[in-house]
């Protein structure tokens, strides 16, 4: 039987990490990369790479938050065939796959965003799938709701949607 993801769990990391600028208010229900957008301009941070150390600190502890969300939501362990299941539920799957096997192939031929994918459980929308890989690249360049691969690297199944944004495999 699949595991459906657990909707009643809330977005504790994501809280923890607005929590941390309290004059800053954190709409809960808005998407979070525009909620941080949005702390980056009351904070008046420089977001071009290298430029304000303050905004590059708060730009990896929300990545972390964001991959210990996804853990959250979803679970981490990449043996565990309820996290794989949960990850087909949400990704509107049916009939969910019996076997890891089958449940990690189909997780790993899937393209999210990633950002959007945690958001959708946040805000309640759909999460878009992506026909390839290059139209996801493009879509997230232009939004820039990039997520670090090193936080999704350390989230066990989330790595497993990770793809290539700025170096597109080479073929040939």
């Amino acid at each position: 039987m699949a595991t459906e993801p657990n909707a009643s769990v809330e977005a504790t990391h994501i809280l923890a990490f607005f929590a941390e600028y309290p004059d800053f208010e954190y709409n809960a229900t808005a998407p979070v990369w525009k909620e941080f957008n949005r702390l980056t301009r009351y904070m008046g941070w420089n977001p071009r790479p290298g430029e304000d150390p303050e905004y590059g600190e708060a730009r990896s502890a929300f990545a972390a938050a964001l991959g210990q969300q996804f853990s959250t939501f979803y679970g981490s362990d990449v043996n565990d065939i309820n996290a794989w299941q949960a990850l087909c539920t949400a990704l509107g799957v049916e009939p969910i796959p019996d076997s890891l096997g089958k449940c990690r192939k189909l997780v790993k031929s899937t393209h999210v965003n990633l950002v959007d994918f945690i958001d959708s459980r946040i805000t309640g929308e759909p999460i878009r799938i992506f026909p390839t890989e290059k139209e996801l690249r493009r879509y997230t360049q232009r939004t820039h709701k990039i997520f670090p691969k090193e936080s999704a690297k350390e989230s066990g199944v989330l790595k497993y949607l990770l793809r290539r944004i700025y170096a597109p495999r080479r073929h040939g």
